[in-house]
């Protein structure tokens, strides 16, 4: 009899209204009240248009660059995560 291999599920690209609110640090609440101001003021993400969440590696980016990590620190960045922590291209 063969085992059936473990069932992982990916780590969530895109978040609903109450994990990105957690991913702030913020209440539910404070999120939907503040959300047209974040985007109109502070240039926060939209909603995905087809699936209608918002993708976390765009919210990710919104935050590296507003402190002050440029596009190829926040690659550098996302790639080290993606990696465990190692910079491959460092590696290779």
């Amino acid at each position: 009899m063969s085992r059936r291999a473990p069932i992982t599920l990916p780590t969530a690209r895109f978040w609903n209204a109450d994990q990105v609110a957690s991913w702030l640090g913020r209440s539910p609440g404070w999120f939907a009240q503040h959300l047209d101001g974040l985007v109109r003021d502070h240039g926060f993400p939209t909603r995905d248009s087809v699936v209608k969440l918002w993708d976390s590696h765009e919210i990710e980016a919104w935050v590296d660059i507003r402190h002050g990590l440029s596009g190829q620190m926040a690659a550098e960045s996302v790639a080290m995560e993606a990696f465990g922590g190692e910079n491959r291209a460092s590696v290779c």
